[in-house]
This record gives C-alpha cells, structure tokens and sequence, in this order.
C-alpha cells in the first residue's frame, strides 16, 4: 500500500471518529421531556415551562401565553419540532399527546365589581336624607381575571346616568396610567325608603304588635301618600281584612283598637284639684283611645261628651262639665 493510500485511510478514519463523536455528545446530555400541564403567570411560555432538563435555555420564550385565567392545549407533536430546533434532546415517556397551559390571574368576582360601583355610585349621586340607594349591575354575571406579573389598580370610573334610574360605569384596571382592563357595565340606581310591613299574611281584626313588623325597602317614588312609613302608627292597631306579608300598609287597612262599643256600660271619671268623681254611663258610639265619646249618665240621663283613657273607661274634663252633671 502506498504512503499515499495510507494517509487517505487514515484521513478517513479521522473524520468517521469527529463524525461519532458529535453526533454522541446530545446523547450524553439530559433529554428535555415535556410537563403535562403548566401555569405561567407572564405573558409568555418558556422553554423551562414547557420541558425539564433544559439547562441554559430554560428562558428562551417560545410562545405567547393564554390571556389571564383562560388555558390552552399545545400538541406534543409540535413541542417535539420545538425541541430539536433549539438543540434539545426529546423523550416523550408519557406518550403525552398534548401539554395543557393555563395563565394564572388575580381573580375579580362579582361581589367585588359590585362593591366597587356601590361605593363609587354613592359619591357622586346627590341622595335625599333618609333613603338608601339600591344600585343593581343587570350584565355582571362574571368574574374579571387580572394578570398577576403587573401591579395594578382596580376602580370604577365614568359614571353616567341614561334616564332617572339607567346608568352605565366603566371598571378600569391600570399598569401606573396604562390602561390593562376595561369593562363597561349597565344598571339602575334607585332611591329607596325604609317601610313597615307585615312579616306574615294576617287575618282580620288581629291586633298589630311590634313582631307581626318587619322593615322593607321600596322605590320611594313608588310610594302614595296613604302608605304608613311610621311602625308606631301600626302598632296596636287592628287589621281590617285579610293583609298579605311584605306590601307597604295603608292608612285604610287598619284601624284604631275600639276600647268602648255602642250600648256597653263604661266608667266614667272626673278629676279636679282636690276631687275625684267615678260614676257609670252608657256609651252611644263605639270609641277608641283618645276619640270623643257620647255618654249617657245613667244617674242624670243626661248626655255628656267624654274621651276614651282606657278599655271601657272614658273621662270628663273640668273645662267641659261642671261636676253636678255627673250626678
């Protein structure tokens, strides 16, 4: 064999060891196997979120994330083309055919929007002493997600009222005076007021007490003149028909107690300095604390006008007889 010839084998047999040698360093390092699921809490998916063991190249960003508190599906099929184009080995030994990835967020419930508008609403209406404001959002059926990388505000802003109750308001989540999340929501603002009504359905001539009461709220320019809207003119009362629980009552629905009927035998009193007279009569009217009161003395037959004190006693003012009548 010539020196030739042998230079050229030995030249070949050079490159057949560089070639096995390059071609064996991937195998000495770690192969980059694909998590199952992930959450991200940026914008973006790293190498290191998608695979293990992917030293130096772990914050490579490779994707854009889903927007915050939404997930997504990534094929394993393309992690595989992902992995071999940044120089990675791949093993898939959980014959994963998807990876699911999900954005954290910083979670807005509802109850929290509506806290927000309330306390906003309540500043910049004008609200006549007495009334409460009952402020209902009709499109907040869902939470809003914030991302959770950023530092933000969250307020309600732009407050416009459409006609005496619409309104419409914005929710606004700012980066500094970026602007991240805008949200524009509908609603009604109502001025309402405190009113007594029956706690349960009541039958008629039942005497009203304070625990047959309970206080509900209702749009105060739903409310005629003749509702109650006093507890005290309803307590010791007497229904007059059958009253339904939670209507605003009216003056008409119920009546004083009657403590004297038409024909009964009362007592009736007579004070002055220095004198106290106590004689009988029969009323000629039915009366209730307080009302003027025919009566007639059964000792005189006279008649005389007298005022209801009391369950079958009525009185007689020193101004208004003198007290020979009563005898």
């Amino acid at each position: 064999m010539s020196i030739i010839t042998q230079a050229y084998f030995l030249f070949i047999s050079f490159l057949f060891f560089l070639l096995a040698t390059v071609s064996a360093q991937p195998n000495d390092l770690k192969q980059a196997t694909p998590r199952a699921s992930i959450t991200v809490g940026r914008s973006v998916i790293t190498l290191g979120d998608l695979f293990n063991n992917t030293g130096k190249k772990s914050f490579i960003a490779v994707f854009k994330a889903p927007d915050p508190g939404k997930s997504g599906q990534i094929s394993t099929l393309r992690l595989e083309k992902l992995a071999y184009h940044h120089g990675l080995g791949w093993r898939n030994d959980q014959n994963l055919v998807s990876v699911t990835v999900k954005r954290a967020s910083r979670l807005i419930t509802p109850e929290e929007i509506q806290k927000k508008v309330e306390d906003f609403i309540k500043k910049e209406v004008t609200q006549t002493p007495g009334t409460h404001l009952l402020i209902t959002l009709q499109n907040n059926q869902n939470e809003l997600h914030l991302p959770t990388e950023k530092m933000l505000s969250f307020n309600a802003e732009k407050f416009r009222m459409k006609t005496k109750t619409n309104f419409t308001v914005e929710i606004i989540a700012r980066e500094k005076k970026k602007v991240i999340l805008r949200r524009s929501y509908y609603g009604k603002v109502i001025e309402t007021v405190p009113v007594p009504v029956l706690a349960q359905n009541t039958a008629s001539k039942t005497l009203l007490k304070e625990n047959h009461i309970r206080i509900q709220f209702f749009p105060r320019y739903h409310l005629s003149p003749n509702i109650i809207r006093d507890m005290n003119e309803i307590i010791g009362k007497i229904t007059r028909r059958m009253l339904s629980a939670g209507l605003p009552l009216r003056r008409t629905d119920i009546e004083k107690r009657k403590l004297v009927k038409r024909g009964n035998i009362v007592t009736i009193m007579f004070r002055s300095p220095g004198l106290m007279i106590r004689t009988q009569g029969q009323s000629m009217n039915d009366g209730s604390i307080g009302d003027t009161l025919k009566v007639i003395n059964n000792h005189s037959r006279r008649i005389i006008k007298t005022t209801v004190i009391g369950p079958g006693v009525v009185t007689v003012s020193p101004s208004a007889m003198n007290h020979a009548t009563l005898r």
